[in-house]
């Protein structure tokens, strides 16, 4: 009985063996199986791309179709632990481009600014973790140009100032958290003026 159990399985083994498709081994680089039908340029893998699964047998082949999103606007975004939101917004070329947002691990907006072929550029605002404004100012090129404002976590004004090529310049005040004026100060081109 041990001997035909035996037997039979010895035939059962080789007849599959013998009834499995071959695919020809072709090098493809680090990987063997069959060649790749799609394109691969400096961008990535682009179009339909065929890989060998040797882990699966050599009858697996799987499709995918992908096109390179490298030079493409794609939104980003980015997650605390927790799951909450951290930030986000849209690259092109690896670049941060268009508004971007950033949020306190409490989901409250922190810090939102836009950017232009990944230089700061326009409008930006920070926030306190309850909400309130905490400053506010405009960037062109990559470097604060126009009015600057920071405020207390009260909502009171703090500070009051022009920035020209990123440097201050003109007159600067300085307010308590009631909202007084407590000081000013005058810049040149960054430099305080006596």
């Amino acid at each position: 009985m041990k001997k035909l159990f035996t037997i039979l399985c010895l035939v059962l083994l080789s007849s599959y063996s013998y009834s499995k498709e071959v695919i020809p081994e072709v090098d493809t680089g680090s990987r063997k199986g069959p060649p790749k039908a799609g394109t691969v340029t400096k961008k990535g893998p682009e179009g339909e791309m065929n890989r060998f699964d040797s882990s699966k047998g050599p009858q697996r082949v799987y499709k995918s179709v992908r096109e390179s999103s490298y030079y493409k606007k794609r939104p980003y975004k980015k997650f605390y632990e927790n799951g909450q939101l951290e930030q986000r917004g849209n690259l092109i070329n690896k670049e941060p481009d268009g508004l971007w947002e950033w949020f306190h691990k409490n989901g409250q907006l922190e810090l939102r600014r836009t950017y232009n072929n990944g230089e700061i550029d326009g409008f930006w605002e920070g926030y306190y973790e309850n909400g309130q404004l905490q400053l506010r100012g405009n960037y062109n090129n990559g470097k604060l140009d126009g009015p600057y404002e920071t405020f207390h976590n009260n909502g009171q004004l703090e500070q009051r100032g022009n920035y020209k090529n990123g440097k201050m310049d003109g007159f600067r005040e300085y307010f308590n958290k009631d909202g007084n004026l407590t000081g000013t100060k005058e810049y040149k081109v960054g430099n305080l003026v006596k």
